[in-house]
C-alpha cells in the first residue's frame, strides 16, 4: 500500500466486495458470454478466428481487468503478426494501444497507434483510421499535448462525420469536450457539450451517457452550479455502477470530491478522493493513483493539514516524474509549494514555486496556442467546405490563455507587494505597541509618584493637625484655665486677665478651625460631595457673602488621594476669591463627565491681569499649578480688573 492513510485499506475492501457484488448481479450474462469466448480459445479455431475472439475478449476485460486484457491484447497481436496479415496486425496494435493507455502507459500507447495507424493509411481503412486517431487524441491529452490531441480527435470526428456513425460521433465529442474544458476554451466546450448530449439520448449507450454526466458536471462546475454538477456525477456513478466501468467510476469520485469541497462538505469529499484511489489501488492504475493524490494532496492544503499533503503530493510526484506525466507534475508542484509555504519551508516552496511556474509556461507557450487553434480552423474550415459554408478564424482561445499568463505575473506581483506591505505593517505596529507600551510605563510611574506625593501631605496635614491639636491646642487651654483661677481685687487687673482669657478663647477657636482645615474631617467621612457641602455651609455663615454651589454627575468612585487635591484645589480657588478679590458673591460648579472632572469658580470680586498670573510669586497659587499638574490637569484664569475672576479647572479620572 503506498498510501499513508490506513483507512484507504478498508475503503478499498468495501470497494472491492461492492463493486465485486455489482457485477455479479449486473453482468452475469455477459460473464457467461465471456467465458464462453475465453472457452472457444482452447478449440481448434481458424487463424483468423482466434484472432477475432482475443480482440473482443481484450474489449471485453478492457473496463473491468485491465491486465487480462493486456495479456490478451498481446496474445492477439503475437498471432496477428504470425498471420502476416495487415489488417489483422493493425487491429491488433489498435487494440494494445487502448489497453496501455488504460494502464497509464501512453507513450507506448502512442508507439502501437501510429504503427496501426501508418498501416490502416495503407489500407485506406477510413474507419480504422478514425479509431486510431480517437484513442491517440486521449494519450495525447493525458500527456497535455493539446495541440496533438485536438488535431487527433478532430480527425477522428472528420470522419465518423463522413459514416454518420452516432454513436462513436458522441464518445469523439465527449472527448473533445475534456480538451476544450483543458484549454479553457469554454464556449466551445458548451457548444460540443451540447451536441454530444444529443446523440447520446439518441444511441442509448449507457458508457457514452455516463461520460456525458461526467462533461457535464466539469461545466457547472466551471460556472459555479455545484449543486447540479454533484447531481450530474451522481448519474454518471450509478450509469458506471451498472456497467461495471470501474476507471471511469474511480475519476468521477475524484472529480465529485472536489465539487464537495466547495460547497464545504469536507468529510464527504475526503472520503470520496479516498475511494478514487483505492479503486485505482485495485486496478493498478499507477496514472490515476498519482492523478488522485495529486487531488487528495490540494484538498489537504484548503484544509490547512500540510504534513498529509505533502505524503499524497510525494506519492504521486514520484509517479508522474517516472512516466512525464507534465499536467500530474503541475498539480504536484502548485500542492508542493502551498504545503511547504504552510509549514514555513521557504527555500521549498521557491523551488516547487519556481518548477510549476516554468511547468505552467511550457504547457500554455505560444507556439502550442497558435498549433491548437490552426487545428480548430482547419476542422471547421474543412467541416464548412463540406456544407458550402464559411466560418470566420476564432482567436478568442489566444486572446484568454495570453491575457491568464498576464494576470498570472501580475498576481505574482501583486502577492509580493501585499506580502512585504503585511511585514512592514506588523514591524510598524509592533514598534507602536512597544512605544505605546513605553508610554503607559511612564504614566504609570508618574501617576504612582503623584498618589504617593499626595499621600505624603495628606500624612503630613494629619500630623500638623494632631499636633495643633494635642499640643498648642491643650496647652491654650491649660494657659487659659490658670488664667481664669487668678482673681485681683483691682478691677482694672480683672478686665486685664479677661482680655487675655478672650485672646486665649480667640486663639483655641483659631487651632480648632486650622486643625479641622487640614484634616478634612467631612472629606473621610462623606466623600469629596459632602465635604465641598460642608465647606460652602460654613463659608456661608460670613456675613456679606453669597456661595452657590451645583454638583453635577459626581457620582463616580474617585481614589482618596484624589479627592484630597480637588478638595485643597477648591478651599485654595474659593478663599482666593474671598481674601484677595473681595468677592461678594461666588459660585461653584463641580461636574463629572466622559471620564474627566471639571470645577468652575466664579466670583464678583476686584479681578486682576490674567495675563500676568504666571508671573505671580504667591505660595498659595504656585501650590495650586502644583496639585493641578500632579493630577495631569490643566486650569485657566480669565479675569479683568474690575470685572471679576472665573478659574476653570479640569482633571483627567
Amino acid at each position: 500500500m503506498i498510501t499513508p492513510n490506513s483507512n484507504l485499506k478498508w475503503i478499498t475492501l468495501l470497494i472491492s466486495v461492492g463493486f465485486l457484488f455489482s457485477k455479479s448481479l449486473v453482468f452475469a450474462k455477459e460473464n457467461k458470454q465471456l467465458d464462453s469466448l475465453v472457452a472457444t480459445l482452447k478449440t481448434n479455431l481458424t487463424e483468423e478466428q482466434r484472432i477475432i475472439n482475443l480482440s473482443e475478449i481484450s474489449w471485453q476485460y478492457l473496463f473491468s481487468n485491465v491486465q487480462l486484457s493486456k495479456k490478451y491484447a498481446e496474445e492477439e497481436l503475437q498471432i496477428a503478426i504470425q498471420s502476416k496479415n495487415n489488417k489483422y496486425i493493425a487491429q491488433a496494435r489498435n487494440d494494445l494501444g487502448g489497453v496501455l493507455f488504460r494502464l497509464g502507459e501512453y507513450t507506448n500507447a502512442i508507439t502501437q497507434l501510429n504503427t496501426a495507424l501508418a498501416i490502416r493509411k495503407n489500407l485506406k481503412d477510413e474507419s480504422g483510421m478514425a479509431s486510431v486517431y480517437s484513442k491517440l487524441g486521449l494519450c495525447h491529452d493525458e500527456l497535455a499535448n493539446y495541440s496533438a490531441a485536438l488535431e487527433n480527435q478532430l480527425a477522428a470526428l472528420r470522419i465518423f462525420e463522413k459514416e454518420k456513425s452516432d454513436g462513436k460521433i458522441s464518445y469523439t465529442l465527449n472527448n473533445l469536450c475534456g480538451i476544450y474544458r483543458q484549454l479553457r476554451y469554454y464556449d466551445k466546450f458548451l457548444e460540443t457539450l451540447k451536441k454530444a448530449k444529443l446523440l447520446c439520448e439518441k444511441t442509448g449507450d449507457k458508457r457514452c451517457l455516463a461520460n456525458f454526466y461526467n462533461s457535464q458536471a466539469e461545466y457547472f462546475d466551471h460556472n459555479k452550479g455545484y449543486t447540479s454538477a454533484i447531481n450530474s456525477h451522481k448519474k454518471a456513478t450509478e450509469v458506471m455502477l451498472e456497467i461495471g466501468d470501474s476507471n471511469n467510476l474511480a475519476i468521477s469520485y475524484s472529480n465529485w470530491a472536489s465539487i464537495l469541497q466547495k460547497t464545504d462538505k469536507i468529510d464527504e469529499a475526503e472520503s470520496k478522493y479516498k475511494m478514487a484511489i483505492a479503486i485505482a489501488e485495485k486496478l493498478n492504475d499507477a496514472n490515476e493513483i498519482a492523478l488522485f493524490s495529486a487531488n487528495l494532496a490540494i484538498f489537504y492544503n484548503n484544509q490547512k493539514k500540510f504534513k498529509q499533503a505533502l505524503q499524497f503530493a510525494d506519492i504521486s510526484e514520484k509517479i508522474a516524474t517516472e512516466k512525464k506525466i507534465s499536467v500530474i507534475l503541475k498539480k504536484v508542484y502548485r500542492a508542493k509549494t502551498i504545503a511547504n509555504a504552510g509549514l514555513k519551508n521557504g527555500m521549498e516552496a521557491i523551488q516547487y514555486f519556481t518548477l510549476f511556474y516554468e511547468l505552467t509556461d511550457s504547457l500554455f507557450s505560444k507556439d502550442l496556442l497558435q498549433q491548437v487553434s490552426n487545428q480548430q480552423v482547419n476542422y471547421e474550415t474543412e467541416k464548412q467546405i463540406n456544407e458550402n459554408k464559411l466560418l470566420q478564424k476564432d482567436n478568442q482561445l489566444k486572446e484568454n490563455l495570453l491575457k491568464e499568463n498576464r494576470w498570472i505575473l501580475y498576481a505574482i506581483s501583486i502577492t509580493a507587494l501585499f506580502i512585504v506591505i503585511v511585514i512592514l505593517f506588523f514591524y510598524f505596529r509592533r514598534v507602536e505597541k512597544e512605544k505605546n507600551k513605553l508610554i503607559q510605563e511612564r504614566m504609570l510611574q508618574k501617576e504612582q509618584k503623584v498618589l504617593a506625593v499626595m499621600d505624603a501631605e495628606i500624612q503630613e496635614r494629619q500630623r500638623i493637625a494632631r499636633e495643633l491639636h494635642d499640643g498648642i491646642g491643650q496647652q491654650l487651654s491649660a494657659a487659659k484655665l490658670t488664667l481664669a483661677g487668678i482673681s485681683s481685687e483691682d478691677s482694672e487687673h480683672n478686665l486685664l486677665i479677661n482680655n487675655a482669657i478672650q485672646l486665649v478663647d480667640d486663639a483655641v477657636s483659631e487651632v480648632r478651625t486650622v486643625s479641622h482645615s487640614m484634616m478634612a474631617n467631612a472629606l473621610t467621612k462623606n466623600g469629596l460631595e459632602g465635604a465641598v457641602r460642608d465647606f460652602v455651609d460654613k463659608l456661608s455663615l460670613i456675613k456679606n457673602i453669597e456661595l452657590q454651589l451645583e454638583i453635577i454627575g459626581l457620582s463616580v468612585n474617585i481614589v482618596p488621594e484624589k479627592e484630597s487635591f480637588i478638595f485643597r484645589i477648591l478651599q485654595e480657588i474659593v478663599s482666593n476669591a474671598i481674601k484677595h478679590g473681595e468677592a461678594k458673591l461666588v459660585t461653584i460648579q463641580l461636574i463629572t463627565h466622559d471620564d474627566e472632572l471639571v470645577l468652575l469658580v466664579e466670583d464678583n470680586g476686584k479681578g486682576f491681569d490674567s495675563s500676568k498670573v504666571n508671573e505671580a510669586n504667591g505660595i498659595g497659587l504656585k501650590n495650586l499649578y502644583s496639585r493641578v499638574e500632579y493630577l495631569n490637569g490643566t486650569i485657566d484664569f480669565d479675569s479683568f480688573e474690575g470685572k471679576g475672576t472665573t478659574v476653570s479647572v479640569t482633571i483627567p479620572l
